[in-house]
């Protein structure tokens, strides 16, 4: 039954399900919402996953040791909670149908997280920063 409603084709309109997504109903408000949810979590997994194993490898194949800490203090894994915000901050700016008063809401919870992460990654930079001056030898 919904197959043939969203197949059927008007010819002033085009198809059923083209009215569907490029109208602003509710379940095209859902659809876009749902689409930037995954993509977001796309980027977390890819930003956790890849982002985080090529700078694991890097990090444990020099011989610096201030890499190491900065690795110990999980600054890098800081740093890639910033991908899903940020894929939620540009997503929802890319969804033509959805409120203004919601894209706004969004875009700025998405901005403060932003920079709620920008400042534990500094957080952790500053407290890496301090061991490894602490392990500096003194004069």
């Amino acid at each position: 039954m919904l197959l043939g409603m969203l197949l059927q084709t008007d010819a002033a309109t085009g198809p059923a399900w083209w009215a569907w997504i490029t109208q602003p109903t509710l379940g095209s408000i859902l659809t876009g919402l749902g689409l930037v949810l995954v993509a977001a979590i796309v980027a977390d997994i890819a930003a956790k996953q890849i982002l985080l194993t090529t700078i694991g490898r890097l990090v444990r194949g020099t011989q610096f040791k201030w890499d190491d800490v900065l690795h110990e203090y999980r600054v890098f894994s800081r740093i890639a909670h910033i991908a899903p915000a940020a894929t939620v901050y540009f997503g929802v700016r890319l969804l033509p149908n959805l409120p203004v008063a919601l894209a706004a809401v969004l875009s700025q919870a998405a901005s403060a997280a932003m920079v709620l992460v920008a400042l534990l990654s500094a957080g952790a930079f500053l407290t890496a920063a301090g061991a490894i001056v602490q392990s500096l030898p003194r004069m």
